[in-house]
């Protein structure tokens, strides 16, 4: 399961609901950061790296879409 749209998105919302009950919790957008930073420094193939950033990036949109309700680029102003 690591590495997949449904593993990303489960970190992201663990830290989205964390940050209900914790004071010094990190964003999304930091945590976003900060798992790309994890992937980077993986022992695997730089294809199989490619995979883990297309679906960290799939699994963030997903996330910031059902909190926001709508696309991350298409933010309200």
């Amino acid at each position: 399961m690591f590495g997949t749209v449904a593993y990303y998105s489960e970190q992201l919302m663990t830290i989205v609901m964390n940050r209900l009950v914790i004071n010094d919790a990190i964003s999304l957008d930091d945590s976003y950061e900060k798992l790309q930073e994890e992937i980077s420094t993986l022992n695997e193939s730089e294809t199989s790296k490619q995979v883990y950033y297309r679906n960290l990036t799939k699994a963030y949109e997903k996330v910031t879409n059902y909190i926001y309700g709508v696309d991350k680029e298409e933010e309200l102003v």
